[in-house]
């Protein structure tokens, strides 16, 4: 009925979702990313409560983006994805969850405001962010056209650095996203002025 009652759903059974039952045991044709898809998932979710970022955020704030760990890579359960059985790697896959994540929060949801399914949407969207921009794949500027919120910010810093720490516990913290996390905040508060 709301987003605690999603999120008690899937803390008590990740694939209580037709979406997220699409990733059980779902492998991925990369060097990268050597779990399935749904542990991967659950390791992402596990990572992001211990972090510090996540604890400092606001208690909504901490359900919108627990909920958005848990649905992060449910684009790569879509079928015509597959390739005997394993997800092809595409970078694209945050943009094949827009339509399942609309359905799943704008119908089986009863009270939730347009401006929380905006941020679940954005997180999901965006959850490779911090990491394209350490890759020299992205750039700041793509973000603060979006938002200019920064407790938003501060969610997908959390999210992002809990995937790449599923990943990679080395990776995210030998690149210093602080650095581009500082940026993004210094860019909304001068935009804001």
């Amino acid at each position: 009925d709301n987003l605690q009652d999603l999120l008690d759903n899937l803390d008590n059974d990740f694939y209580c979702l037709e979406c997220t039952e699409a990733l059980r045991d779902l492998k991925v044709n990369s060097v990268i990313h050597t779990e399935t898809v749904d542990s991967h998932t659950l390791h992402v979710v596990e990572k992001l409560q211990s972090l510090e970022c996540y604890q400092s955020l606001e208690v909504h704030s901490k359900i919108i983006t627990k909920i958005s760990a848990y649905l992060h890579d449910i684009g790569k359960g879509i079928d015509e994805k597959l390739v005997q059985g394993k997800y092809e790697t595409n970078e694209r896959h945050p943009l094949y969850a827009l339509p399942l994540l609309a359905n799943l929060l704008g119908i089986n949801i009863l009270t939730i405001t347009e401006q929380e399914i905006n941020k679940v949407l954005f997180l999901v969207c965006y959850h490779d962010f911090f990491g394209d921009i350490l890759s020299n794949r992205r750039d700041t500027k793509e973000i603060t056209n979006i938002t200019h919120d920064e407790q938003d910010i501060h969610m997908l810093y959390a999210l992002c650095y809990a995937d790449s720490l599923a990943i990679s516990p080395d990776w995210f913290s030998t690149r210093s996203p602080e650095y581009f996390l500082n940026k993004i905040l210094e860019e909304i508060r001068s935009s804001n002025d």
